[in-house]
């Protein structure tokens, strides 16, 4: 009698473990799949435009300007990079503002991208939606923000230059 509760226990014992890495091993397959696979397999097949690299955009106001450089990356339709803005007074000299994360897709020539703050003690979101112009040159469109100085949310239209 004995022995049969303990190989009873022993076989709930193994499947329940058996079960855990079975359940981890799945997700761990998914997880490579959704990272890997699929964003090398778009990459290799994706035959659009490539708008990978420096784009800026200038705006001009009272007391100098404000100059936004994006750095994008393209792996098929799924964009990510940086946004840095910084300040230039009248006398030229530049301040770095902040910086964004940005995520994003590109489809039909259209860029749809969020930003986010890389700095988690300060607020800051937007989001961009650009249409590719003038042979892959320009991107033209809006970008909508959180405007910290109004407490609103704003919006502003845009052209950035590829550099």
């Amino acid at each position: 009698m004995e022995t049969n509760s303990i190989n009873i226990s022993f076989s709930i014992v193994i499947g329940v473990i058996s079960g855990v890495l079975t359940t981890m091993l799945i997700f761990f397959i998914g997880f490579v799949f959704k990272k890997f696979l699929i964003p090398w397999y778009q990459s290799i097949t994706y035959r659009g435009l490539d708008i990978s690299g420096q784009w800026e955009y200038e705006m001009k106001h009272g007391d100098g300007s404000d100059l936004i450089t994006m750095n994008l990356r393209q792996k098929g339709h799924n964009i990510t990079g940086i946004d840095e803005a910084f300040k230039i007074d009248n006398n030229g000299k530049h301040t770095k503002a902040t910086s964004f994360k940005i995520s994003g897709l590109f489809f039909d020539g259209y860029l749809v991208a969020y930003l986010i703050s890389e700095n988690r003690t300060s607020r800051g979101c937007g989001s961009l939606t650009l249409q590719v112009i003038k042979a892959g040159s320009e991107m033209e469109g809006y970008f909508s923000y959180y405007d910290v100085k109004l407490n609103c949310v704003n919006s502003n239209k845009i052209t950035y230059i590829r550099k």
